[in-house]
């Protein structure tokens, strides 16, 4: 099973904090300490019942960024990573926020950025799958490992000097500028497909568009070499991605509104059905909806202009929004 973690940073120390609602007391490493303290009487016990060693506590002051400092005892334990539990949590009144990757100060309202993370439970794997593609996919654990919301969604292409300014939000906390590209920007869309195809260049058997690609071979064995050389382009450039929504060796995958198979493009079935079922149009409004739909498939319709004329005849005239109702023969 794969667990979303969030991690704080101390900006004193630069230490990277495991923020954990089942923790119930609050642990660092000893080796951010002292290798040679003694152990302690004291135990503490992993989810999984494994004994955990403890070597004394420690007082540290955290800045988290919330405007405001925090001190705690913590335990001195065996781990590989500092932990913050619940206790610290309730008693400063902090909320946890997996979904946007932060914490949140109940008191003053203030929000601090972190990193959500997806750890794997021992025994599981990041890739479900047991097909060779899935396999090579496994190969490169860089691409599919510790890949969450946060991470996908953090701006990586990084925005030109002279161009920073343009970027400038006022806040309550003053003025910020993005140094990397928020997709917010009317160009930002434009910027990442160039991004894509910089990265795939030279690749003939892929089509990027935008977060999707498609990689079109011929057989089994053209399909793993050609996989291999995307996967190794990706870890190259330090692409991540999404192994839940990875499709491989399909001989069939829907790409952007249409059914792609070795016979060709056909239109999605479920698309069909709904031109079929669209109810019989009583407004100018109504009847454009009807043609909007049909035409995203018009290359599937034989002469659809013509087709179209008798319907298109009602448009002529008809407003913005146009509500006027219409009888069709």
């Amino acid at each position: 099973m794969v667990i979303n973690r969030l991690y704080l940073s101390d900006r004193t120390s630069r230490s990277k904090y495991l923020i954990d609602t089942g923790a119930d007391v609050l642990v660092i490493p000893l080796t951010t300490v002292s290798k040679h303290l003694p152990p302690a009487s004291l135990q503490l016990f992993a989810a999984n019942g494994t004994v955990i060693s403890t070597f004394g506590q420690k007082l540290v002051t955290l800045d988290l960024g919330l405007r405001r400092m925090f001190k705690w005892l913590f335990i001195i334990a065996g781990v590989s990573q500092p932990i913050i539990g619940a206790d610290f949590l309730r008693h400063y009144g902090l909320l946890v926020d997996i979904r946007h990757g932060c914490l949140v100060d109940s008191l003053t309202k203030l929000h601090t950025q972190g990193m959500v993370q997806q750890g794997n439970n021992s025994g599981t794997k990041a890739v479900n799958g047991n097909t060779k593609f899935h396999r090579l996919l496994a190969e490169f654990p860089s691409l599919v490992e510790a890949v969450s919301t946060h991470r996908k969604l953090r701006h990586e292409i990084p925005v030109r000097e002279e161009d920073i300014p343009k970027t400038a939000v006022t806040t309550p906390f003053g003025l910020f500028e993005f140094i990397y590209m928020p997709f917010g920007l009317s160009n930002a869309v434009a910027t990442f497909q160039r991004f894509i195809h910089q990265v795939l260049r030279g690749m003939d058997f892929c089509e990027p568009y935008f977060y999707d690609v498609l990689v079109a071979t011929e057989d089994e064995d053209q399909h793993l070499s050609h996989l291999r050389q995307v996967f190794q382009r990706f870890e190259e450039y330090g692409v991540v991605l999404n192994a839940s929504k990875c499709v491989l060796g399909e001989t069939s995958v829907k790409f952007l509104g249409h059914l792609v198979t070795a016979e060709g493009i056909s239109p999605l079935p479920e698309k069909v059905m709904a031109i079929t079922n669209f109810p019989k149009p009583e407004t100018v409004k109504e009847l454009r909806r009807f043609l909007a739909i049909c035409n995203f498939y018009r290359r599937f319709i034989p002469h659809a202009a013509r087709t179209q004329a008798v319907l298109n005849n009602y448009l002529k005239g008809a407003k913005k929004n146009d509500r006027t109702p219409i009888i069709l023969n």
